[in-house]
């Protein structure tokens, strides 16, 4: 399902926008209720419920249970589940490449630096290469 939601996003659909919207929300702002959210993306309630259904059902959110009130119905908090999608940084130096990893929720992953040796390739394309012994399955050469 989540290639089709990056698919429906690329076409301009207005549901995946709608999700986009969603999922930007809880970015930004963390967890929430349904109506919390209906309200802040100027939206009906009934829509809302569909979207985080649908968005729930592809993982994309999680139902963090039900919110502690003084009075009424407990409404369910529901927010972005951070293995759903991740964030890479990538830092290209002179001879080392920084790569970080973020999950949805902000949470750093790994970070790892990677010294590469630079050497011109001497093939018909004459270009500089970059290798990474944990990459490249060669001789070096």
């Amino acid at each position: 399902m989540k290639q089709n939601l990056l698919k429906e996003m690329e076409a301009g659909s207005k549901n995946a926008l709608l999700k986009k919207r969603i999922i930007t929300h809880y970015i930004y702002n963390g967890s929430s209720t349904i109506t919390d959210l209906a309200k802040e993306l100027d939206l009906s309630v009934p829509t809302t419920t569909k979207f985080i259904n649908e968005m729930c059902e592809d993982n994309y959110i999680n139902d963090y249970g039900k919110l502690e009130t003084s009075s009424g119905r407990h409404p369910s908090l529901y927010g972005l589940n951070p293995e759903s999608g991740y964030f890479i940084g990538v830092d290209i130096k002179k001879f080392a490449i920084n790569i970080g990893l973020i999950n949805f929720k902000g949470i750093c992953g790994n970070q790892d630096e990677h010294t590469v040796q630079v050497r011109k390739y001497t093939g018909s394309f004459g270009r500089t290469v970059c290798t990474h012994p944990k990459l490249h399955k060669g001789n070096g050469n």
